[in-house]
């Protein structure tokens, strides 16, 4: 064991942590889409509250409410 680098480097070098990370994240998406998938109607309405797609044609509202990951 190399007595000049510290846990933190040992840790950092042994990609754990990025490990950790993608685990969350991709968890987290996951959750989301189920969430999503739970309710897609109040979600098409959470996202026409933001305006910022056109409502006519409504292809772009069902698009971004199919491709987004959900929230709550």
């Amino acid at each position: 064991m190399d007595a000049g680098r510290s846990l933190w480097r040992r840790l950092d070098e042994s990609g754990i942590p990025l490990l950790i990370a993608r685990l969350v994240v991709g968890g987290l998406f996951v959750w989301m889409g189920y969430k999503k998938v739970l309710e897609p109607v109040e979600f098409l309405k959470q996202i026409r509250m933001y305006q910022a797609l056109p409502e006519s044609p409504p292809y772009f509202l069902n698009l971004s409410a199919v491709v987004l990951p959900g929230w709550r």
